[in-house]
């Protein structure tokens, strides 16, 4: 009970307002009561977001209660890779029924808050809280925080909510625990960006290279060889037999077997010798013919 008497008190104050961040710090670190109800969460809404580079888009940090709250708070824990938060924007639940705030940024320092948390990759514990002692969200769903990213680069990113007395927490709004610190569990968020995959270069098939075949050598078709043309032997001219014509005053040669008795019988001489009678006996034939020519 301490520590609602604590906040009571301090709600009544001029420091309240002043001191409202410090009063649910402080409230955080005290040992959770018994009869602080359980069942309590912290969420991404949505969960999946399928996007690409150069897009951006928003997610709800919301709350779900088993009971009535008076607080809650959230640090957001991104891929600084990937993602850039580019705008933060309080949940209206809170906005609308008169909640401090502690830990969000003011106009004039919000562009150093966004470069700090992108150089961090975590928005710090942004807290949202009532501190006139009754004020509460009933149970159920209540957004905190919408922050908004910028997708940098391809490749996919976890958006959690880490819990903890400097992140993620809630703080009990019944009238009997008010201000007490709650068990609280988160589920995370995931970014779906995978990063394109190449389609791969077929590699072509290679093409076998035929064997050569090899040429077979002609066999040379031999040229035949002429058979030689017999000479036909000439058949010896018949020795014209010379008749001695009566009165013509020439006598027929002697024959070989009168003038060369020795020959006749067919010795060396007589081969010629009969060649000699026969070329004789033509010249004798010729003459004879002539000289009868001219006689007629």
């Amino acid at each position: 009970m301490i520590d609602t008497r604590i906040s009571r008190r301090l709600a009544a104050t001029p420091l309240a307002i002043g001191l409202g961040a410090l009063i649910f710090a402080g409230s955080l670190v005290l040992p959770q009561t018994a009869g602080a109800a359980t069942g309590n969460s912290l969420r991404i809404v949505a969960s999946t977001v399928p996007t690409t580079p150069g897009a951006s888009f928003s997610v709800q940090v919301q709350g779900s209660s088993a009971g009535p709250v008076s607080g809650t708070a959230a640090s957001v824990v991104f891929d600084r890779t990937t993602l850039r938060v580019t705008a933060l924007a309080k949940g209206s639940d809170w906005t609308t029924n008169g909640a401090s705030f502690a830990g969000y940024p003011t106009t004039a320092n919000t562009a150093t808050f966004l470069a700090n948390a992108n150089a961090a990759g975590k928005v710090p514990s942004i807290a949202a809280f009532f501190i006139d002692g009754s004020t509460n969200l009933a149970a159920g769903a209540h957004t905190l925080l919408t922050v908004t990213f910028h997708v940098v680069a391809c490749g996919s990113s976890g958006i959690d909510l880490p819990v903890g007395p400097t992140d993620g927490a809630m703080l009990d709004g019944t009238a009997v625990w008010y201000g007490s610190a709650l068990t609280v569990t988160s589920s995370s968020g995931a970014v779906t960006d995978p990063c394109p995959t190449s389609t791969p270069t077929p590699t072509p098939t290679p093409v076998s290279t035929p064997t050569p075949v090899p040429t077979a050598t002609p066999i040379p078709t031999p040229v035949p060889v002429p058979t030689p043309t017999p000479s036909a032997t000439p058949t010896p001219a018949p020795t014209a037999t010379v008749a001695a014509t009566a009165g013509s005053g020439i006598t027929p040669p002697p024959t070989a077997a009168m003038d060369h008795p020795a020959t006749a019988s067919g010795g060396p001489w007589s081969l010629a010798l009969f060649a000699g009678a026969a070329l004789l006996a033509s010249i004798v034939t010729a003459v004879v013919t002539g000289l009868a020519g001219r006689r007629r």
